[in-house]
């Protein structure tokens, strides 16, 4: 049956058998063409063997032959965030948002998606849209923060910050990552060197919170600690 033998090509795939599972999935086109399941199946097949331009093209069979499946839409976003194609990652999750406009992940995977493309402004509005559909969200007030910040909007994207990691949001390093970074730019060294501080408690082999640690203690002349 045709859920026996999607259901065998994603075994074959999970037991690392790449290649069987491909030739398993494609198979099924033989008496089952027009199902989106088939070529989602193809699709992280085609992706586990490194075939990003095959698995894509199959994310986008799926999509066209059932405009309501997410699964397709999820591998295209995550094909596209791969290569940097942050145009088209956007346009894939903007599908996901028109399809479930109530998904808080969606429209906050949408505004990293469009911090990461420069674009702060729309960045800003879907993360408060996040915000407006779950008030207690504490990562939607981070992204709003980084949007505000990159619109050197500081006093504003300071205050969304600390709101949004009273809120315990999942990923708190990445609030006080960006309220370090504001501090560092507002010249308040202390603050800032605190704030690096706090988000390496959560992810202390962040190369990146380090060297921006780093930075700041340099900055404040506590130049044995900065080395």
């Amino acid at each position: 049956t045709l859920q026996a033998d999607i259901g065998l090509a994603v075994a074959l795939l999970l037991q690392g058998k790449k290649q069987e599972a491909l030739e398993k999935a494609r198979s099924i086109l033989e008496y089952r063409r027009e199902e989106g399941r088939v070529w989602n199946a193809i699709a992280y097949a085609e992706r586990a063997l490194g075939h990003t331009d095959e698995a894509k093209a199959a994310f986008e069979s799926a999509a066209q032959l059932e405009p309501w499946n997410r699964d397709a839409y999820n591998g295209l976003v995550s094909l596209a965030q791969t290569r940097k194609d942050w145009n088209g990652a956007i346009d894939a999750e903007r599908h996901i948002v028109r399809l479930e406009p109530e998904n808080v992940a969606a429209w906050l995977g949408l505004s990293e998606l469009y911090l990461a493309s420069g674009r702060y402004e729309r960045a800003l509005k879907s993360a408060e849209k996040a915000f407006e559909i779950s008030p207690t969200n504490g990562d939607a007030l981070l992204l709003k923060g980084c949007a505000l910040y990159a619109l050197k909007r500081l006093s504003d994207a300071t205050e969304a910050l600390k709101s949004g990691l009273d809120l315990k949001p999942l990923r708190p390093s990445l609030g006080w990552g960006w309220l370090g970074d504001i501090y560092n730019d507002m010249r308040l060294y202390p603050e800032a060197i605190y704030a690096f501080r706090e988000a390496l408690k959560v992810t202390p082999k962040d190369p990146s919170l380090r060297g921006r640690l780093g930075i700041a203690l340099k900055d404040d002349l506590q130049l044995e600690e900065a080395l």
